[in-house]
């Protein structure tokens, strides 16, 4: 699940280096190519009927699609100190399932174009969706420093979560 947009060449190259090394078959969904329709307008609609308020085909796509693989790599730049407003978007639009996670258990890392060391609180955020979601947190690769062996230890540790069935409380 990526938020690559025209021109975001540093997230492509990190995330077509990911691909590389990861030795499972991945789809890269780009959040960019979606029609939203907006953000999560906190009706809980899909709280009584489990569909979003929109009809945009979100809700059905994230349950039909990305939410049917066994992990979830999260691709994004930093933008304001956070994931940018389309991820933001998406995340917020994840809890059309009556503002229940969907990824429950679901093992997940994050690719992050930016200086993630320096966001004390995009970190608590990140932490804490993996927390409440019982996923676990294979890593977050950067490219800070030592871009290659980051997207490795992504990759490696995302396998170990895969192959182990690994789900936290």
């Amino acid at each position: 699940m990526a938020d690559i947009k025209a021109g975001d060449s540093a997230l492509k190259t990190m995330v077509d280096r990911f691909l590389a090394v990861f030795p499972y078959e991945c789809d890269v969904v780009n959040i960019e190519d979606f029609p939203f329709q907006g953000g999560c307008i906190n009706c809980f609609n899909c709280s009584a009927t489990g569909k979003c308020f929109y009809k945009d085909g979100f809700d059905e796509s994230l349950r039909g699609t990305i939410h049917k693989h066994d992990a979830i790599i999260y691709a994004f730049c930093i933008q304001d100190h956070s994931m940018g407003s389309r991820f933001k978007m998406y995340d917020d639009r994840q809890f059309c399932n009556g503002h229940r996670t969907v990824t429950m258990g679901t093992p997940f890392g994050y690719i992050i174009d930016g200086l993630y060391s320096q966001e004390n609180n995009l970190r608590t955020v990140l932490e804490a969706r993996a927390q409440v979601g019982g996923n676990f947190l294979a890593g977050v690769a950067g490219n800070e420093a030592g871009t290659d062996g980051a997207l490795q230890r992504l990759s490696d540790s995302l396998c170990y979560a895969m192959e182990n069935g690994i789900v936290m409380p």
